[in-house]
Parts: structure tokens; sequence; C-alpha cells
């Protein structure tokens, strides 16, 4: 479905697509993309509090500064 929805680059098709369909999932795309999340499985290679998942920098250290006056 992927290679029939999108480009190489990962970005929605713009033009038509002969599909009953189509004009839905257009319609919720960057809805869907927007309010999204992932799972990511057991964790057990995830540090949550020094891998940086937020986008924001290690939560360790994002605490530690949150306390400083």
């Amino acid at each position: 479905m992927k290679a029939k929805y999108f480009t190489k680059q990962g970005d929605i098709i713009q033009y038509y697509h002969k599909s009953f369909i189509w004009a839905g999932i257009k319609s919720v795309y960057s809805i869907v993309l927007n309010d999204s999340t992932w799972i990511i499985g057991t964790s057990s290679t995830i540090d949550s509090w020094m891998d940086n998942w937020t986008g924001m920098g290690m939560i360790s250290i994002i605490l530690a500064l949150s306390h400083l006056p």
C-alpha cells in the first residue's frame, strides 16, 4: 500500500489514483500523521532517561536543569 500511495521519500502522492478509498486517505492523512504515536515494543533497548526521545535532549538533563534557580 505504501508504494501505491506514497513517494519514495515517504510523502503522500498528490495526483489522482484510481481508488474508491483514496479521497478518504488524503483527507485524514495529515490528521493521523500529526496525532499518532509510536509503540516501541518491550523497551529493552530504550533508556528513557538517557535517550533523546523527546527531541529536546535527555530527560535526565532536562529535569536536572529545571531545578536550577
